[in-house]
């Protein structure tokens, strides 16, 4: 083991019940994030457990840091889920240790559980809706985002009166966002129409109370409505906003009660709620940074009602991706706060620079200096250049810091130089999940006995034999002419169906490659994509020719130990002539390359060997 600089104070190595000075020290508490390095077990964070988890992908932030932390079961949890695998891997486990858990899925929304944003406008003391909740939530559907404040702020009056119209109009199952986004698409018949139904509807409110809300900010705003080019401006400010509240999904998720989302519960009783969101899509983004805004205010709004100001049971938020979605409104005041309160948060993110973007330089120093760091490497100048100074280290010992090694930079002691553990956590769950998925594998295979029964990467056993015409024997004397690439055109679909259908059982391809031949892209859209390079086929001189590809990030996984990784292109059918090339010459669609040498490895290899007899 390596573990350079050796601090006093974070570790106790002899006494794990903390009996010396430093654990009976309140100044030290038990970190929300396991440290995924040798000699750590028992480290103590000074001051406060918040965590950022700082390394590029694949470097084993979600593997070494999140899913050990989670097992750890010290507190309750909510988890920021980005592609769904944690709540699968880590639910049974949960559930068996006692805990009620809960999803809540911003990508599929009808799966979730419910939750209703407007449920956190409360009542004064004359029974009324709060004003000032109702003002809080507008004002984080509709922040200030342009230049010329007027139009956002006068799009946050409009928001304003329609949540105040649901609240004070509606039924109970109809005060939600989705009844708002049905009041906005309304707004185009106010224009130079005092018979339109929300004129009507907030005139009524004014005459049934004087002092209703949602009639005092209708009047705010009512005289524009008589003006073409400007109610049409805040029109569009308005439908901006609340877009991403109008889908089927979301209308279930906001209206249901059959499994609500209750906050008091989170913090009273042993609980996990896995937040799920999309690395991909940021359509859900506005509603994933409402829901974290309401979490964070109705924590401490618990805790602030009990005599000692802190949450009965130590709630632990991991926030998974953090600087590459969502944004958390006054995020940095926050977590200079939670620690009283007796929350704990972790972030992870790849680089300083993402979280700079998101926040601000000076907010994101704020952010850094209110955690401990987790450092797993990279080639981020700027993060590079912070770790160097935080460690005391020169910028090239950082810059080349091997894999296999982890940098924790806590309060109170020097830099932590160690060797990286391996997940086996994460390892013995992924076994868990092979073992479940085979044990239903033939309740399912029974089930559908009379379809077809197409094989699956997990699946052990050995291929059902193979029409004689599919596949000549390997040993025949007769040989088969070697076949080009066929083109994906229309023209060639039939030919390339064949192919495509010769040999094995369809399946998917997986290729593997060095992680060093594939780069990941953001796209202009904030997508995560990754792009890698294979050989198409060959010049008649018996050159190569390159081709590249554009592969979704969920369709790629990077193993950090052995360095390599692995791509599941989803071709229902075997290759073997894709290979990975550090040449890269032009690009070419995912379904461009699916008849590029598709067929039965025999006829790949006699391919190969006549190219280079004529060449």
């Amino acid at each position: 083991m390596t573990n350079t600089n050796t601090p006093v104070n974070p570790i106790n190595n002899n006494d794990k019940k903390g009996s010396d000075n430093m654990t009976n020290n309140s100044s030290y508490t038990t970190p929300s994030a396991i440290i995924p390095a040798k000699g750590l077990e028992d480290y103590r964070a000074a001051y406060n457990s918040n965590f950022v988890v700082l390394g590029p992908s694949g470097c084993g932030k979600s593997t070494g840091v999140v899913i050990p932390s989670v097992l750890s079961m010290k507190g309750n949890y909510i988890v920021t889920d980005v592609k769904g695998s944690l709540s699968k891997l880590l639910t049974p486990r949960l559930k068996e240790a006692g805990y009620d858990v809960k999803t809540l899925d911003f990508c599929k929304a009808e799966r979730s559980c419910n939750w209703n944003p407007l449920d956190d406008i409360g009542k004064d003391e004359n029974g009324k809706f709060d004003e000032q909740d109702i003002m809080k939530i507008a004002s984080e559907i509709c922040p200030i985002e342009t230049d010329d404040p007027y139009w956002d702020i006068t799009a946050r009056n409009v928001i304003e009166s329609l949540i105040a119209l649901a609240m004070e109009s509606e039924e109970p199952e109809r005060r939600s966002l989705s009844t708002v986004e049905e009041y906005s698409r309304l707004l185009g018949s106010m224009l130079k129409n005092p018979n339109a139904i929300l004129h009507k509807a907030f005139a009524e409110r004014g005459k049934t109370d004087h002092d209703s809300f949602a009639f005092r900010k209708y009047v705010s705003y009512r005289d524009i409505t008589g003006v073409d080019r400007t109610w049409g401006c805040i029109i569009i400010s308005v439908q901006k906003a609340l877009a991403g509240f109008s889908s089927k999904g979301f209308r279930k998720m906001f209206g249901g009660h059959d499994d609500e989302l209750s906050y008091k519960k989170l913090c009273t009783t042993k609980s996990c709620l896995f937040v799920n969101i999309s690395d991909v899509s940021r359509d859900a983004d506005r509603v994933v940074g409402l829901f974290y805004n309401s979490l964070f205010r109705n924590l401490f709004n618990i805790a602030d009602e009990r005599t000692d100001g802190r949450l009965p049971i130590p709630m632990n938020i991991i926030l998974d991706d953090f600087a590459s979605s969502f944004r958390i409104e006054n995020f940095p005041g926050i977590i200079s706060t939670v620690r009283s309160r007796n929350i704990a948060v972790s972030l992870a993110f790849q680089s300083i620079t993402m979280l700079d973007d998101l926040y601000g330089s000076y907010s994101a120093r704020t952010i850094l200096n209110n955690c401990s760091i987790i450092y797993f490497g990279g080639h981020d100048p700027e993060t590079a250049s912070f770790i160097s100074q935080v460690a005391n280290k020169p910028m090239n010992v950082i810059m080349d810091m091997p894999t296999d090694k982890v940098y924790v930079l806590g309060l109170g002691h020097p830099a932590i130089y160690a060797d990286k553990e391996k997940p086996t956590k994460y390892l013995e769950l992924l076994a868990e999940a092979e073992k479940r998925a085979s044990e239903k594998a033939p309740a399912d295979e029974n089930a559908s006995s009379a379809a077809a029964t197409p094989s699956t990467p997990e699946e052990k056993s050995e291929p059902e034999p193979k029409p004689a015409q599919s596949e000549p024997p390997t040993d025949s004397a007769e040989k088969t002419e070697p076949r080009r690439a066929v083109p994906n055109t229309a023209a060639n679909a039939p030919r390339a169906r064949a192919v495509n259908r010769a040999g094995e059982l369809p399946r998917p391809v997986i290729i593997e490659t060095p992680s060093s031949l594939v780069a990941k892209r953001t796209m202009a859209d904030g997508s995560s994509m990754y792009s890698f390079c294979f050989t198409t086929g060959f010049n008649d001189d018996g050159s190569p020719t390159f081709g590249s590809v554009l592969i979704d990030a969920s369709k790629v996984n990077v193993d950090i130990f052995s360095g390599r990784c692995t791509i599941d292109l989803g071709i229902p059918a075997k290759t073997y002539a894709l290979r990975v090339n550090m040449r890269r010459a032009g690009t070419i669609r995912a379904d461009e390359i699916r008849d590029a040498y598709i067929g039965n490895r025999e006829r790949y290899i006699e391919y190969i060997k006549a190219r280079s007899s004529n060449s």
